[in-house]
C-alpha cells in the first residue's frame, strides 16, 4: 500500500460524494440478519461449548475472500485504485466505509503505534449485549476480518478481538497484524497487561 491522496477532492467530500450500492448476487453475498448470526452462536456454544469458537472463526474465514472480493468492485465502481494499491489513509476510510455499508456497524479502521491495524465499533453486528461472556466472542467476525486483510497484505494475518461488547466493553475492536506480533500481545494480555500499554511495548 503507497502513500497517496484524492487529488480532486479532500478525502472527506471525495467519500461523502460517491455511494455506490453492494451488488449482492454479483458479489456472491446473501443479506444475513444479525439476529440469526447471534442465535446461532448462541446455540452453539450451549451444545458443544468452546468449540464453537473455532468453527465460528473458520466460517469466518471462508467468508474473507468473497468479501474482499466485493470490496474490490465496490472500489472500481467509484473509479479507485485497487484496495491494494491505495493509499494507507484512503484504504483505511474506505474499508471502513465498505464495512459500515455492509451492516457491520459505525466502523473506524486505524492504526496502533505503526505495530497493528485496528478495526473498532461501539455497534459491531456480531456483538451481543446479553451475552454476558467471560471473553470477547465474536469469533465468526475474527476470521472474516484476518482473511480480508490478508488479501490486502497479500501475506497472512491474524485478527484479535481485545475489546467487545458481549463481554462488556464499550465497544469491539479487533487488533489486525501478524501472527507473531498478535501472540506476543495475547500473552501479554494473558498476565494482565492492557492491550494498548502491550502494543505499546513492541513499539519500543
Amino acid at each position: 500500500m503507497r502513500p497517496n491522496s484524492c487529488a480532486a477532492l479532500g478525502a472527506e467530500s471525495f467519500f461523502e460524494s460517491v455511494t455506490t450500492p453492494i451488488n449482492l448476487p454479483a458479489d456472491a453475498l446473501v443479506a444475513f440478519p444479525r439476529e440469526s448470526l447471534l442465535a446461532l452462536r448462541a446455540a452453539m456454544r450451549r451444545d458443544v461449548g468452546d468449540a464453537a469458537d473455532t468453527w465460528l472463526q473458520e466460517g469466518g474465514f471462508a467468508a474473507g475472500a468473497p468479501v474482499f472480493a466485493a470490496f474490490e468492485r465496490w472500489t472500481a465502481a467509484r473509479g479507485l485504485e485497487a484496495p491494494s494499491s491505495l493509499g494507507v489513509d484512503q484504504f483505511r476510510e474506505l474499508s471502513a466505509q465498505f464495512f459500515r455499508e455492509s451492516g457491520w456497524g459505525d466502523v473506524t479502521v486505524s492504526s496502533l503505534n505503526g505495530v497493528v491495524a485496528s478495526l473498532a465499533a461501539p455497534d459491531w453486528a456480531e456483538s451481543d449485549l446479553g451475552a454476558a461472556l467471560a471473553y470477547p466472542g465474536c469469533h465468526y467476525s475474527a476470521g472474516l476480518l484476518a482473511d480480508f486483510f490478508s488479501h490486502v497484505a497479500d501475506a497472512p494475518l491474524a485478527a484479535l478481538e481485545v475489546e467487545c461488547r458481549s463481554s462488556g466493553g464499550a465497544q469491539c475492536r479487533f487488533l489486525i497484524g501478524s501472527e507473531r506480533v498478535l501472540t506476543t500481545i495475547y500473552e501479554r494480555m494473558a498476565t494482565g497487561v492492557d492491550y494498548a500499554v502491550a502494543v505499546a511495548s513492541i513499539a519500543g
